[in-house]
């Protein structure tokens, strides 16, 4: 069943302008985006896969942005994510500022923070979903 839906979506996204492929994988991330907004932003595992990877790409922030605005107007989902991602950014930014010497905050200090806490930073959560499995959601 599923390879016979892996084929009509694919068949589907073939008669459309530009890369299937593309087509599939933003249309998963839409989804998925969807699916976090109204089911799962308060989910306390989804929620950890988010603060681990520090929020969302640029794409996929704006991506969601829009679906929240364009469906609901207020942001709630939006702000509940990010206000925990800023409380995240402070709690690291205030631990920071004693093991910077001499000047607790200069460009090039919170430039080497910001490196080190990217170089653990997983990715984008969407993009891990986006992979292959796109072609197979219905």
């Amino acid at each position: 069943m599923a390879f016979a839906i892996t084929l009509t979506n694919l068949e589907d996204a073939m008669e459309r302008s530009g890369c299937p492929i593309c087509y599939l994988g933003k249309k998963v991330a839409k989804h998925n985006l969807e699916s976090l907004l109204w089911e799962n932003v308060n989910d306390p595992a989804t929620r950890e896969a988010i603060n681990a990877a520090l929020g969302f790409c640029p794409d996929h922030t704006q991506l969601l942005v829009m679906l929240e605005m364009s469906s609901s107007g207020p942001v709630l989902g939006v702000n509940l994510i990010f206000e925990h991602l800023a409380r995240i950014a402070r709690d690291d930014l205030s631990s920071a500022k004693w093991q910077i010497d001499p000047v607790p905050f200069t460009t090039a200090s919170i430039t080497s923070l910001i490196t080190k806490k990217n170089k653990a930073r997983r990715g984008c959560p969407l993009e891990k979903t986006a992979e292959m499995p796109c072609l197979q959601m219905g």
